[in-house]
């Protein structure tokens, strides 16, 4: 990342006031924040020629010019009483085409000192900054007003990081990065990607027209229930369009479904996120804002392809996303992430085609094919769902003696513990489960009980023996977490696995049979 030098103007006061942190200070702060260098002297020091020609020298040599124009007037300048020092400074930054942010000490503020003595006495320099103040907003440079030392530090570090994609600097950067080679952090593709062919289509087409002037960021976020193969998707789907992303590739599993593991702290995400796109530590902002601000700037005219798997929700993504056309952004979760505030397509995962359930088992073992029949009421017995097939065919492959009838007999017995290594359908269930209220908990194992396929509204209030406006608000959230299908309005199915593991729950726990 380029380091900038960054022009900081100001009157006296604003370096005296507040006296535990002036606004000067905070400023300061601020450019530190963004990866930038401060250029704060004192003009009087020029050794050659005069003081505003050094004052405009100055100015000129840096990259970008921060204003902080406070109620006094500053100085005049020699040769030239009618301007102050901090009105010339602006107009060297004007004529040297820098970036200028200014930022105006509101009046109104509640300051920690009388506004009286941050003014100047003279009526005639009052007029002339009452002038100055009244046209900067009107000179076609960015300007925020401010209360406190705080308020301006977090404003200008936005401003800052908003302006590199902008400035000359960034320019350079963005030249040197495109001679590196970009950032790949995409897990291996699996070969044994079956159907989807619907979806693959959608996201081909989205990731084609990204970079299409004047279009938003194009976001898919991918939902389902567990193990029917969200992450998969993405992944694979990434692997086959990652050349139109020639300036990274980027997979970040933000753990809200991970065993051992806690949810990935947006700040956290981030920090990860802009260290793989080269950023110092040193120069990273403490606050998610600042991180957000910073991610979305070194993001603006890249075309990068961007992973978010296993989100627990809308707040833990929404600071991870892009701020401008260009990039294409693939979010898993088995939650539906309604509440992001951009435009996104939402792309539900359901269990697979029976055939393409078939064929998936068959790829991962190759021998299946010669008992077709067995191995498609293997994949029925497993509900099309593919944790499920990728488990029992890593199973039947393993055991070269076992024939398609054992394991079906194997399966009927114990489907939701079978394992390979340290991976289960009932543990993957387990943390979808772990999540829920205890209120969800128990409408979930009383709905483990229902003997039928799908269940109405009535039923479900009257077996979970709550009001039907709860009932309601329950069902809604079970399907939002892909622990409920909707085939058709307001009746409720269960896949036959979680329906199977909600019937277990029940059998070990008495709080099913309290009413």
């Amino acid at each position: 990342m380029v380091m900038r030098r960054v022009f900081l103007s100001h009157t006296s006061e604003l370096r005296q006031f507040p006296v535990s942190r002036s606004f000067v200070a905070a400023a300061e702060a601020a450019v530190t924040r963004a990866g930038d260098a401060v250029t704060d002297m004192a003009y009087f020091a020029a050794r050659e020629g005069r003081p505003a020609d050094y004052c405009r020298r100055q100015v000129g040599e840096c990259d970008v010019f921060a204003g902080l124009i406070g109620l006094r007037y500053g100085s005049p300048v020699q040769d030239q009483p009618e301007m102050s020092y901090t009105e010339l400074e602006f107009e060297a930054a004007t004529e040297a085409g820098l970036p200028r942010l200014v930022f105006l000490l509101d009046e109104e503020a509640a300051l920690p000192i009388p506004a009286a003595r941050l003014q100047d006495r003279d009526p005639d320099l009052q007029a002339r900054q009452r002038a100055f103040r009244e046209r900067l907003p009107h000179a076609g440079v960015v300007v925020a007003m401010v209360t406190n030392p705080e308020d301006l530090e977090v404003k200008l570090l936005h401003a800052l990081l908003e302006s590199r994609a902008a400035s000359p600097a960034a320019a350079a950067a963005s030249e040197t990065r495109d001679t590196r080679r970009a950032v790949n952090t995409l897990p291996a593709d699996t070969a044994s990607f079956t159907g989807r062919q619907e979806q693959l289509a959608e996201i081909a087409a989205a990731a084609a027209g990204a970079a299409q002037a004047g279009r938003v960021v194009a976001i898919h976020a991918i939902d389902g229930m567990p193990g029917v193969g969200k992450t998969t998707l993405a992944v694979h789907v990434g692997h086959l369009v990652a050349d139109e992303f020639p300036d990274g590739q980027l997979f970040m599993d933000l753990h809200a479904h991970t065993p051992g593991h806690r949810p990935v702290d947006p700040a956290e995400a981030l920090a990860s996120l802009l260290a793989a796109d080269g950023v110092d530590a040193r120069y990273l902002p403490a606050d998610l804002d600042g991180r957000a601000a910073m991610w979305r700037a070194r993001l603006a005219g890249k075309r990068v392809l961007l992973i978010l798997d296993n989100a627990a929700g809308s707040g833990q993504v929404a600071p991870l996303l892009p701020g401008a056309a260009g990039c294409l952004v693939l979010v898993t979760s088995r939650r539906y992430l309604g509440d992001l505030p951009t435009a996104l397509v939402s792309m539900p995962l359901d269990i697979l085609p029976p055939e393409d359930a078939l064929a998936m088992f068959i790829t991962l073992a190759p021998r299946a094919k010669a008992e077709t029949g067995l191995t498609a009421e293997m994949v029925a017995l497993c509900g099309y769902l593919p944790l499920a097939i990728t488990l029992l065919a890593g199973l039947f492959a393993r055991h070269r003696s076992w024939d398609m009838a054992y394991l079906i007999g194997q399966t009927k017995a114990k489907l939701l513990t079978v394992s390979t290594e340290n991976r289960t359908v009932a543990a993957a269930f387990e943390l979808s489960y772990q999540y829920l209220t205890a209120r969800q908990q128990r409408f979930f194992v009383h709905l483990g009980l229902h003997p039928g396929p799908d269940i109405d509204l009535y039923a479900a209030a009257a077996l979970a023996g709550l009001p039907y406006d709860h009932t309601i608000r329950i069902l809604d959230e079970l399907h939002a977490d892909g622990l409920l299908a909707e085939p058709v309005p307001r009746r409720y199915r269960m896949h036959n696995l979680i329906h199977q593991y909600a019937r277990s729950l029940a059998a070990a726990d008495d709080f099913a049979d309290e009413q």
